[in-house]
């Protein structure tokens, strides 16, 4: 839902929330949901907003009806496209329309969604995601969206490349770009936005015959159908189901008592996943092997019986 001009190339996504941050107005509330990834909420943190917290059911779900009535008299909205927690996929769509008659911005992090299949950028006001986790670019850079309705107001941050002609070196007038580089203040880290390009490249070529976006809806489709296998391997193997419902994600997360023992279980048996807190998460990108999934499914379901 993007043109070129809306995006921009920072070093991760916190730092491109860091830089969108200033545009919420100073002292203004900001909603996010509880349990979000904590550079989705500390940019505003730390610049004194007051947090409103939104709360999740016990399936990882937020309750759409409290964020509705947190929203009014908020200067945004923070989340995670993805929650990176739980599994759980949000409406952006929908979220922005909240937002919009709230007149509150939406701020998106889609580090947990870009790659697993197609986003939409049109609802967010900014919307961020690292190259690290489905492009499979590495570390060290991430696209920022940074829509032409925040680009009419003063840019929050200023280098020599915010300018609208950097190339003229004027050291004494700060004209803002009219396009989302202005957030780049500097030169952009070049060595891994070409580490992304050569991953989106690889992203086509292998699942869209060098068409990326076809690459994307094929990356969604082999991730769910990923997804209901290992489903189903957990449920012939007598484990339990993921918190997310099916075709959320590819994120899979089960509760688990003792998670760092069933992170180890699992690594013994060559599946790697991540502990946090009380939960085992387990992604499955569309470049996983069928094979892979069934020993996943196989493995994840001793290691909780082992854990609980």
């Amino acid at each position: 839902g993007g043109a070129p001009q809306d995006i921009a190339f920072l070093a991760s996504a916190s730092a491109a929330l860091n830089a969108a941050a200033p545009y919420v107005p100073e002292g203004a509330p900001v909603v996010a949901i509880e349990d979000e990834f904590p550079s989705v909420t500390l940019p505003f943190v730390n610049r004194g907003h007051p947090i409103r917290r939104v709360p999740i059911d016990g399936r990882g779900a937020p309750d759409l009806d409290a964020l509705a009535r947190a929203l009014p008299g908020a200067g945004a909205l923070t989340v995670g496209h993805v929650q990176f927690r739980t599994g759980r996929r949000l409406d952006l769509q929908a979220l922005g329309a909240l937002c919009r008659e709230a007149g509150a911005l939406l701020i998106v992090d889609a580090t947990q969604s870009l790659g697993a299949g197609p986003v939409d950028a049109g609802p967010a006001d900014v919307l961020v995601a690292s190259g690290d986790k489905w492009l499979c670019a590495g570390y060290g850079a991430a696209a920022v969206h940074l829509s032409p309705r925040l680009r009419e107001r003063p840019s929050p941050v200023f280098g020599w490349r915010s300018a609208e002609t950097p190339y003229a070196l004027k050291s004494f007038e700060a004209s803002p770009s009219p396009t989302a580089v202005r957030l780049e203040m500097g030169h952009p880290p070049f060595a891994p936005v070409f580490a992304l390009g050569g991953a989106l490249a690889h992203l086509a070529d292998t699942l869209g015959g060098g068409d990326l976006r076809a690459a994307l809806e094929a990356a969604r489709a082999r991730i769910a159908a990923r997804s209901d296998r290992l489903r189903e391997g957990l449920a012939s193997e007598g484990g339990p189901a993921p918190l997310a419902p099916p075709g959320e994600s590819g994120i899979h997360v089960f509760p688990a008592a003792d998670a760092p023992a069933a992170k180890a279980a699992l690594a013994e048996a060559g599946i790697l996943a991540t502990a946090s807190t009380d939960y085992v998460r387990l992604s499955l990108h569309a470049f996983v092997a069928e094979e892979e999934v069934d020993r996943a499914a196989l493995a994840l379901s001793r290691a909780l019986r082992a854990a609980a």
